[in-house]
């Protein structure tokens, strides 16, 4: 530990002689450091194999307290390594100089991931201290993979690594319970490398694709650059096909968009922490607001052929939840989540449905269904219709600002916040017309001074 601290304090000092010394550090303590990683790791694949056939608990209890120090040792050395490769040398992406123990550690840092999975599961019922450890080391090699590949991309661009890391993730995403994977901590790091991965600008192909060298001058660093971006672009459309793209978009809206017993359980006890927990909570800490912040990233790189699939996904959802449905069905869950992804790229699916007509067949009368069940659908058409702010045209943006109106009356807080939240983005807007709200302006300015006295918390008076 004293090391490990040693090492990250060294590391925040810039100076170029500093850096010098710290990747000298780096050539004298990586491979003690790494082999006895190695070391450590089959060790406690050994026993862990081991104790999974065993059912004398007492037995397993004894055993597991000597083997959770060589897990403490072996996840300390983890951070060691991480440190090392990460300040021992500068970032790839600046002088496109590839970082070899990328290459040696991220694979094998994958097989363990591989090889500690099915221990999750093993050890759920049979010993607290194990199955805590499996989790915890799962999601902390995870965070290894996902922090070299942001420190050295061009490094991650190889055939054992990024294919097969993007690949693992890929699969952890859309079928968790098969892997073994279904706790959260994990699955958010698998989406933050698949999401961190697709918008990596180092991995973006240029115009003129990669450059041939036939000359004995060595490629200039823009050219190697270059070469490294076609490399991953290449690596990328064989991991990614068309199909798996649209699978993984109906996933991520159909699974992980949803609202969970839990979730609206929590709705329910504390309506103003829910809204801030979607709203405001940082998207890396939560699994929906990552599972969102992934599902942009991969709409960007695909809008063409994902904007017929989120319509479709749409379409489905409003034809199975009526605008008057009362009951929290799979139906009026599922439309949530499509709103939820149309409200994210609207942009792109204006070209495909009207908007004045979505209001005037659908959204407007699932506004004025005042059933305490249908808050999911009226929060989220209070945040929709701020997403959707420029497409709003003519007589239908003047509907809206008294839909909004009328939506900081509701009996939820939750909504209330959620229409205020849009009413702030409709001000801002650049064909924001007075004239439009001024026949409902002092309800609006009533109904904004009775929810600052209703509500407890800063962001919500604010």
């Amino acid at each position: 530990m004293v090391l490990f601290r040693t090492l990250k304090e060294l590391s925040t000092k810039r100076l170029a002689v500093d850096q010098r010394n710290y990747a000298e550090i780096t050539s004298h303590l990586f491979e003690y450091t790494w082999n006895l990683w190695k070391s450590d790791v089959q060790t406690i694949l050994q026993n862990l194999s081991m104790l999974s056939q065993r059912n004398d608990l007492d037995s397993i209890l004894e055993q597991s307290n000597d083997l959770i120090l060589i897990c403490d040792r072996w996840l300390l050395c983890l951070k060691i390594i991480r440190q090392l490769i990460f300040s021992g040398y500068a970032s790839d992406s600046t002088t496109a100089q590839e970082v070899w123990q990328v290459r040696e550690v991220c694979p094998t840092v994958l097989s363990a991931i591989q090889s500690l999975l099915p221990y999750y599961s093993s050890f759920k019922d049979k010993q607290a201290k194990l199955w805590e450890f499996a989790k915890r080391a799962c999601t902390k090699l995870m965070k290894v993979l996902v922090t070299l590949q942001g420190r050295h991309p061009y490094s991650f661009v190889h055939q054992t690594v990024l294919p097969a890391t993007v690949d693992f993730c890929l699969n952890i995403i859309t079928n968790p319970e098969q892997a073994g994977a279904s706790f959260e901590e994990f699955l958010i790091q698998c989406m933050v490398l698949v999401k961190t991965v697709s918008e990596c600008k180092e991995y973006k192909p240029s115009a003129t694709g990669r450059v041939i060298n036939q000359s004995a001058e060595p490629l200039s660093l823009e050219q190697k650059k270059k070469n490294f971006a076609a490399v991953a672009s290449d690596m990328l459309k064989v991991v990614l096909p068309g199909d798996r793209v649209v699978l993984l978009c109906n996933i991520l809206i159909r699974r992980y968009f949803i609202y969970t017993a839990k979730d609206l359980e929590e709705w329910s006890e504390n309506p103003e922490s829910f809204h801030h927990e979607q709203n405001v909570v940082q998207w890396t800490e939560k699994q929906r607001p990552c599972a969102e912040a992934l599902f942009i990233v991969i709409f960007e790189n695909y809008r063409e052929l994902l904007a017929p699939v989120v319509v479709s996904i749409l379409r489905e959802a409003m034809s199975v939840s009526p605008p008057l449905e009362t009951d929290v069905t799979s139906g009026m869950l599922l439309k949530d989540a499509a709103y939820t992804a149309a409200g994210h790229v609207y942009y792109e699916l204006s070209n495909y449905l009207s908007f004045n007509e979505w209001f005037h067949g659908s959204l407007s009368i699932e506004i004025s269904n005042g059933h305490p069940n249908m808050r999911i659908i009226r929060r989220k058409v209070a945040l929709l219709l701020g997403q959707w702010i420029s497409e709003i045209k003519g007589d239908t943006r003047k509907l809206v600002y008294r839909a909004l109106v009328a939506l900081l009356q509701d009996n939820d807080i939750a909504v209330r916040l959620a229409a205020c939240s849009s009413l702030c983005y409709l001000f801002q807007e650049s064909s924001f017309s007075e004239l439009d709200l001024f026949e409902c302006l002092p309800t609006c300015w009533t109904m904004c001074f009775k929810l600052t006295e209703d509500v407890q918390e800063f962001d919500s008076k604010v």
